[in-house]
């Protein structure tokens, strides 16, 4: 199965990295900035306690669609 997780912040990073370390999914990940150089430089990591999952998933670059031309999306 395809997975795609729009924004990878503490939510979705949290989710993201829950599905990559049970290995059934076919991983995505949307982020921009800080985020997304992070992702593509270290992979996705979430520290629980004394675990840490570390896990490399695809993060291509989010991009405006046309519709928040209109909408002043991102800002």
């Amino acid at each position: 199965m395809r997975v795609t997780v729009f924004g990878a912040g503490a939510i979705g990073g949290y989710l993201a990295a829950k599905l990559a370390a049970a290995g059934t999914v076919d991983l995505s990940v949307v982020a921009r900035g800080a985020h997304l150089e992070a992702i593509k430089a270290d992979g996705l990591r979430l520290i629980e306690g004394e675990s840490e999952i570390a896990a490399p998933v695809r993060a291509p670059p989010a991009r405006k669609s046309s519709a928040c031309r209109t909408m002043s999306c991102w800002r």
